[in-house]
């Protein structure tokens, strides 16, 4: 669980800080939030903390952990598939993951 003041990192949305955790009623339902903030633009996302892992938020790596991703780019195969509607899906399920060598497969393809 990400506390305020956490850098972290949204799969679609990009990289920010944790302002708050705030309780909300959507839907009925009452549930804890994120309150992330973006630096670009000053956008505000909300995410659901218990489903954070599974929609790939992920805490902001460290430099030593950014240059083995890089380092490890040229070694990485990527498989393409024809149709470029089925590769985009790919695509976005390896973004999503939160998994840097997944999203690093995603930039060298």
């Amino acid at each position: 669980m990400f506390r305020t003041g956490d850098k972290i990192v949204h799969p679609m949305h990009g990289a920010g800080m944790v302002d708050s955790i705030v309780s909300k009623k959507v839907n009925g339902v009452t549930r804890d939030y994120y309150i992330l903030k973006l630096p670009v633009g000053g956008m505000v996302v909300m995410i659901p903390t218990a489903t954070s892992q599974d929609i790939g938020v992920r805490p902001v790596v460290d430099a030593k952990q950014a240059d083995d991703v890089i380092a490890a780019i040229p070694g990485i195969q990527v498989d393409m598939t024809p149709g470029w509607n089925q590769r985009y899906r790919e695509n976005m399920v390896r973004l999503k993951s939160g998994d840097l060598l997944e999203v690093a497969r995603v930039v060298k393809g």
